[in-house]
């Protein structure tokens, strides 16, 4: 697989998963989606004020504090160096105001937590701007949703617009008139159209009017304004469109354009910069000679194609040599394509790449300019020399004294694909993350999670008996056992080593039945004894090869909690299969929807009964994403409910419940069933809408472990689950004396006085629901109800004549 390839496929996985197997991902509906459920929990909030709360817990943050995860854009506030907000790729933004020791997010109540850009007004420093979206595009499902504007620093945010325009990748003020604003947008990656190029807004961001627009495909992506003469801008463009099927990287549109009337007309450069087929670009200008700018070029082999310099405003070009930086990018240089300047010397140039270099003003050689964790997004320098720097692992400050760059903490961001229980070290919790391998710690000690091994992680498996024994999982089924406690590690190859296409992140798992038998999965199942060596115990699972390779996976493997070798899987292309111990593999896939099968799962109670959640998403279709069958597979029943209408990524049936309570990880977060999926509630309260990719159980903590894939491991403690509500309490007109009882529901108060008042109290009845009263005498004339006390009884329960009758009901 090429560095290219690599870099891709994670992100094109989560668009695929959502879209198979239709070309594009409906981006529109999907928030639409996300937006229903962020408006039910409003209404479940307004529930819990009134005391109608569903469950009283909440999530418990584990970490990581001390990983991060991709940082594109930073902003510090004129004049404080110690405030800076920090724009993830999909978390949100940070703001921290003691120079980087403490972070606290502040846009988690905003729809798209991908952040472009963020700039501060340098005419008023309480006043900032945030464009949404991923410039970077490897996480081509975090498309934007506009502009926001901030007028306290960044503490809350209101919306400009801009939300058909997809992707912000950078926003520019005029310094003489903050309310001529400037935005450059790549537009939705997922289509051509031409909403995309540069916006501009003369009132402050409340109308926005396209200024500049080269190509349906192509999308600006930079912009820098001349601050001595804010009527001169530069843009340049990138083509760019991600499907999942088409992923174009380079084309004909890559050029620099210019303006110096404030964006009423454009002129193309030429003088000296490419003309031919190029990729991604980028500017920089210079803050002592704004007719010296800086324009960078990724050529169409995704590597640096070129770095110009002008000095009389764009009219002619020189190459600046970056011959040494020729492979600094990985093969993945649209992956950065961004230059910036020393303020204070515009002939000290750094190049964001896989690392940050530097070259000094006069200098021949590029230098490397930082250490830390790679791949490079942004670089603020500061007037007393201050320095913040952005990577894929998080944010990194150094000081002018100091020769070492400090990873700043308490920024949990980190995007988890998976947790796995360690029976060894239940208070440890482990994860597998996008770009930084497999860690472990928790929120105990927040700050200070282990790194365990590199790449991009998945999941582990753990002997059950010798703590110092386990399996770590990375990219593309590619696994390592240790038998040391991880001092030293045994490397297999990818795919499981073998030649077999395989899923990016491939199912494994050790039987809970027999540790000495492991399970994988590529195109078809595998079996291991002990993790050494590879056998299929299947055919091709798959419909073969239609689309391409990576299409057609195994996408899920599991085994019957209650009876050995009895196997489940789930593919890509929307295959469900059962094995039983001793008969081969049965394709169970008929009555289930064919959309990408993301986990299938075994009844802990019973071994007839299968659960299956699916991905996929199109806002036209229903699309259910649960099913229970309890005839190993014969019949599916849709046990969706009332979840939102959201790719559901796992699920986990809480043993000794007669599987009645559910836990299922979506796109908008984690939720629960406790009568086996016809109602179903979000779990917690203060856990952020962010993807959560798995679910596991801590048997010994009582917790449910969820992997976010934006902002780290949480746990919630189980037995608040079942916290019982406030009794349901109904006011009855007149002093009612009954001897027969009255039915709630499948409630049975027995023989029940109400009190002098007429209150009538059901003790050990859930409250906030919706609950049926009925009335009744028997044939004994002595039992103290008349006929006209059931007549008012009758007019009460049908809201004829209300009498103080209060009582909790879900919507």
């Amino acid at each position: 697989m090429s560095k290219l390839d690599k870099k891709s496929q994670p992100n094109d996985m989560f668009a695929f998963q959502r879209s198979y197997p239709d070309a594009d991902f409906d981006w529109k509906g999907w928030c639409k989606a996300l937006i229903d459920a962020r408006l039910d929990q409003q209404l479940a909030q307004e529930r819990d004020a009134s005391g109608c709360s569903v469950n009283t817990g909440n999530w418990t943050l584990q970490g990581p504090g001390n990983i991060g995860g991709r940082v594109n854009t930073l902003a510090v506030k004129p004049g404080d160096e110690n405030t800076v907000l920090a724009g993830f790729s999909a978390g949100g933004i940070f703001k921290t105001t003691d120079g980087g020791i403490n972070w606290y997010p502040v846009f988690d109540e905003h729809l798209e937590l991908s952040i472009g850009d963020i700039i501060f007004d340098p005419s008023n420093p309480s006043v900032v701007y945030a464009g949404t979206g991923d410039p970077n595009m490897p996480s081509i499902v975090f498309n934007g949703n506009g502009i926001f504007k901030s007028t306290d620093a960044g503490e809350t945010w209101n919306y400009l617009g801009l939300g058909e325009q997809g992707i912000i990748s950078k926003i520019q003020i005029d310094p003489s008139n903050p309310q001529n604003l400037y935005a450059a947008t790549m537009g939705n990656p997922h289509k051509r159209d031409n909403e995309r190029g540069i916006y501009k807004s003369s009132d402050g961001g409340q109308n926005w009017q396209q200024v500049l627009f080269v190509s349906n495909q192509a999308g600006a992506s930079d912009l820098v304004i001349n601050p001595a003469n804010p009527q001169i801008l530069y843009a340049s463009f990138w083509d760019r469109i991600r499907t999942g099927t088409e992923s174009v990287i380079y084309g004909p549109h890559a050029r620099v354009y210019k303006t110096t009337d404030g964006g009423q007309n454009w002129t193309q450069l030429g003088g000296g910069l490419p003309t031919g087929t190029m990729g991604r670009t980028g500017l920089t200008i210079s803050a002592q000679n704004p007719d010296k700018v800086y324009a960078v070029f990724i050529d169409s082999l995704s590597t640096p194609g070129g770095l110009f310099k002008t000095t009389d405003g764009g009219a002619t070009w020189n190459p600046v040599n970056i011959a040494a930086l020729e492979d600094k990018c990985g093969d993945f240089g649209w992956y950065f394509g961004k230059i910036a300047l020393h303020p204070d010397d515009d002939e000290e140039i750094y190049f964001h790449a896989i690392i940050l270099w530097r070259k000094a003003a006069n200098a021949a050689n590029w230098m490397i300019a930082s250490g830390g964790h790679a791949d490079s997004h942004d670089l603020v320098i500061l007037p007393s020399g201050r320095r913040y720097w952005a990577n894929d692992g998080g944010v990194y400050r150094r000081e002018p004294n100091q020769t070492l760059w400090v990873r700043c903490k308490n920024l949990p961001t980190t995007q988890f694909y998976h947790t796995t229980y360690n029976p060894h070290t239940p208070d440890v919790y482990w994860g597998g993350a996008q770009d930084n391998g497999i860690k472990k710690g928790n929120a105990a000690d927040l700050n200070n999670w282990a790194n365990v091994y590199p790449a991009d992680g998945f999941r582990c498996g753990f002997h059950p008996t010798d703590p110092n024994t386990y399996w770590v999982e990375i990219q593309n089924g590619t696994l390592a056992k240790t038998t040391d406690g991880g001092v030293t590690w045994a490397a297999g190859q990818s795919c499981l080593g073998t030649t077999d296409r395989c899923n990016w992140d491939t199912p494994f798992f050790i039987s809970s039945h027999n540790p000495d038998i492991h399970y994988a999965a590529t195109y078809r199942a595998m079996i291991s004894p002990g993790g050494g060596g590879w056998s299929p115990i299947s055919d091709d699972l798959t419909d073969g090869i239609i689309f391409g390779p990576r299409f057609h996976t195994v996408s899920c493997l599991n085994e019957s909690p209650v009876l050995a070798a009895k196997l489940y899987a789930g593919t890509t292309d929307g295959n469900v299969w059962r094995r039983e111990p001793t008969s081969g593999w049965v394709n169970i896939t008929a009555g289930l929807p064919e959309r990408y099968v993301t986990s299938v799962h075994g009844s802990p109670t019973l071994s007839n009964r299968i659960f299956v959640t699916h991905s996929g998403f199109r806002d036209d279709e229903y699309i259910p994403h649960i099913h229970r069958s309890d005839n190993n597979g014969q019949v599916w029943t849709d046990i969706s409910g009332n979840l939102p209408e959201v790719p559901v990524n796992d699920m986990l049936v809480l043993p000794g419940h007669a599987d009645s309570v559910l836990f299922a990880a979506t796109d908008a977060g984690v939720y629960f069933t406790r009568n086996g999926g016809t109602a179903w509630s979000r779990l917690g309260g203060n856990m952020p809408f962010v993807p959560a990719f798995d679910l596991e159980l801590n048997p010994v903590r009582k917790e449910l472990m969820a992997a976010t894939y934006a902002r780290g491991l949480w746990t919630f403690p189980l037995d608040s689950v079942f916290v019982q509500q406030n009794a349901a309490v109904v006011n009855l007109a007149g002093a009612i004396k009954t001897e027969t009882g009255v039915g709630v529901g499948n409630v049975s108060l027995g023989t029940q006085n109400s009190a002098p008042d007429g209150n009538f109290v059901m003790p050990n009845t859930p409250g906030c629901q919706t609950i049926a009263l009925a009335p009744g005498r028997n044939d004994n004339p002595l039992n103290g109800v008349s006929t006209f006390d059931l007549v008012l009884i009758r007019k009460q329960l049908l809201n004829m004549d209300v009498r103080n009758k209060r009582m909790c009901s879900l919507r």
